[in-house]
């Protein structure tokens, strides 16, 4: 064995032993996380699914949540929020996108060819973001225009409250409506697209 390690230059193995070390830490912390913040971000997760059953203040009530959890957790270990929370909040069916944000600096650069560098400051990679947003939840949700008879206001419900209304127009022969839908909601608009 001592043969052996006599070949690694001294630089190397210290280089080795530090990225062991890392590695060590890294899956620590992790752990430490597992234990103590998951549990915290179920509990919080399911009070403000209860408080948001029929309040019409869901993306609210999202935000709340969120910002206690980043209360909650040390800044020494938020970066570790992995795969593992999400899927165990029942998210693992949901698309995901990792967005890096601040990526204005000169010279920076993707490591992973899935992450978008984008800047809210410049708008960089913006446009690169909202594209690989419309190939995500491509099939998922629909932009739509309808003119529903004023007898089938009620049809309107699935958009508003489901989706979003970007566009609300009385018109003479109805109510003309531009705006997002689910896909499962798609049908109940079918008759009245124009």
């Amino acid at each position: 064995m001592e043969a052996m390690l006599s070949f690694i230059p001294a630089p190397i193995a210290f280089a080795l032993m530090l990225v062991g070390f890392v590695s060590l830490a890294v899956g620590g912390i992790r752990l430490g996380y597992k234990a103590t913040v998951k549990d915290l971000a179920l509990e919080l997760v399911e009070k403000a699914e209860l408080s948001i059953m029929g309040s019409g203040q869901g993306a609210k009530k999202k935000k709340q949540v969120f910002a206690a959890l980043r209360a909650k957790c040390p800044a020494a270990i938020r970066w570790a929020i992995t795969d593992e929370v999400l899927d165990g909040l029942d998210c693992a069916d949901i698309p995901r996108l990792t967005v890096y944000n601040k990526c204005d600096k000169p010279n920076t650069l993707s490591f992973d060819p899935d992450i978008l560098l984008t800047s809210a400051k410049t708008g960089y990679g913006l446009d690169k973001l909202l594209q690989k947003l419309d190939e995500v939840l491509s099939d998922r949700v629909h932009t739509i225009r309808v003119l529903l008879p004023y007898d089938k206001l009620g049809l309107a419900a699935p958009m508003r409250e489901r989706g979003s209304v970007q566009v609300e127009e009385y018109r003479e022969d109805g109510l003309y409506l531009e705006g997002i839908v689910k896909t499962e909601d798609l049908h109940c608009f079918e008759g009245y697209l124009v």
